[in-house]
């Protein structure tokens, strides 16, 4: 993602800059407005005035730079397609090695992984659904909702929607970071 940040910038700065100043007037900030200054020849010069520069047409830089933005995205797409495969959609499941730490119906606990190499930042996400405080509530809950109950059904990996999506397209934010 670092060179991928670095070459969007330099591609950025070279797209703001004009590719031709012939056409360009000298404009000074003088606080005289219709004063004329001579040129070495001395033919009198255009006037200067305190209006700011025009700004640059980023539309014409388009034109003018080689087809630059289609090169940014072909960049951009190959970049994410190598990041990509280094890392995994799923989530893998780890147990904890604890035996003192279940889940109710005895099962080992554990949580679901997606590392992404490189990436410092961390999304944990925490599923919560329902409680019990009695006998029969658990009993009740582990009939309904037995996967919050127990990791025997577990499957080995899954893949995440929403905010634990691995796609930049789904989750644009935090598709490459590490997920818990």
């Amino acid at each position: 993602m670092n060179l991928f940040s670095i070459v969007l910038f330099v591609s950025l700065l070279g797209a703001g800059m004009p590719q031709n100043r012939s056409n360009s007037k000298g404009v000074s900030r003088n606080s005289s407005p219709s004063r004329r200054t001579a040129n070495p020849s001395g033919e009198p010069a255009q006037p200067v005035t305190n209006e700011d520069p025009p700004r640059a047409n980023l539309t014409a830089l388009e034109d003018n730079s080689g087809n630059l933005v289609s090169h940014v995205r072909t960049l951009a797409q190959t970049l994410y397609q190598c990041s990509k495969s280094a890392t995994t959609d799923e989530l893998k499941l780890n147990f904890l090695k604890s035996t003192t730490v279940t889940c109710n119906d005895g099962t080992p606990a554990g949580y679901y992984i997606r590392e992404s190499k490189g990436s410092k930042r961390w999304l944990i996400f925490l599923e919560g659904g329902w409680c019990c405080y009695s006998k029969e509530s658990c009993d009740a809950r582990y009939r309904s909702i037995p996967r919050l109950m127990g990791s025997s059904e577990w499957p080995q990996a899954q893949k995440g929607s929403g905010i634990l999506s691995a796609q930049p397209e789904e989750n644009p934010h935090w598709w490459n970071a590490n997920t818990v």
